[in-house]
């Protein structure tokens, strides 16, 4: 993997812990707005860390239709909601913005200690595939649970529990039902 494609993929990570998921009044729009640009990453890292494309892909046009059904659902039971931005954003902004940088400098400066502790993964990694090759062994099902590579299976745990975790958040609170009863 390229070293600026890396510094680029942790960037973007960073970016997703900007906006914000600690107010209040949570808005679909801010919560689908964070789950499409989850979507992106997680199918920029899939694109990456495999050799198939086509799996990135569809994977992504998955996330992206559960994301329609998902506005769809939330444009049918709620109403024209104003947005409400809280000045403890606002406030939290600057200073996430300034622990990023100074993650992105730390990285910056032990880039030779990350990029030879990844190149080491690697050839671990490729050592077990070629143990495994030679045992005749299904090595794409195997592949997808080794130490370097599960990082798309963790990714997509994460997202699936995440998303789980927005949806019981926003609709703890109703002490009414979902449906609008005409």
């Amino acid at each position: 993997m390229n070293s600026m494609m890396f510094m680029n993929m942790i960037m973007i990570n960073m970016i997703l812990n900007l906006i914000p998921s600690y107010n209040k009044n949570l808005n679909p729009l801010i919560m689908s707005l964070n789950l499409l640009m989850l979507a992106i990453m997680s199918s920029l890292n899939i694109n990456l860390l495999s050799n198939y494309s086509m799996c990135a892909f569809i994977m992504y046009l998955i996330i992206i239709g559960g994301l329609m059904i998902m506005f769809l659902y939330f444009t049918s039971f709620i109403n024209n909601l104003k947005m409400m931005i809280k000045w403890n954003y606002l406030i939290m902004l600057p200073i996430k913005f300034y622990l990023m940088f100074l993650t992105m400098i730390m990285f910056l400066l032990n880039i030779n200690l990350i990029l030879s502790w990844i190149k080491l993964n690697e050839i671990n990694s490729m050592n077990f595939i070629n143990y495994l090759n030679q045992m005749n062994l299904n090595i794409e099902i195997m592949y997808m649970y080794m130490f370097n590579k599960n990082f798309i299976t963790i990714l997509s745990m994460i997202y699936l529990f995440m998303c789980l975790t927005l949806i019981v958040k926003m609709y703890i609170n109703k002490k009414m039902s979902l449906r609008k009863i005409n």
